[in-house]
């Protein structure tokens, strides 16, 4: 059986855009988006849970999310994506 060659992109333009939307010197709004320019990847989607502020919606829609673990400062905020 051959080997059979499988084409491959390069992406020479390798720079992702990291949009930090909170979470930066306060405690919960936790929300980093993360653009190559084709893709945009919600890094986390928190809300700050003692003030009762609502999250910081992204200016463009995300075509997916990452969220590292269940505290509310991390996704509390995910349904509002969607």
């Amino acid at each position: 059986m051959k080997n059979k060659q499988t084409k491959t992109r390069t992406n020479t333009d390798r720079s992702i855009k990291i949009e930090c939307n909170g979470g930066f010197r306060e405690v919960g709004n936790n929300a980093v988006i993360l653009d190559n320019g084709k893709d945009r990847i919600s890094m986390e989607f928190g809300f700050n849970v003692s003030d009762g502020i609502g999250p910081l919606l992204p200016k463009k829609p995300v075509d997916g999310v990452v969220i590292c673990h269940g505290h509310l400062d991390h996704c509390g905020s995910v349904p509002e994506l969607w």
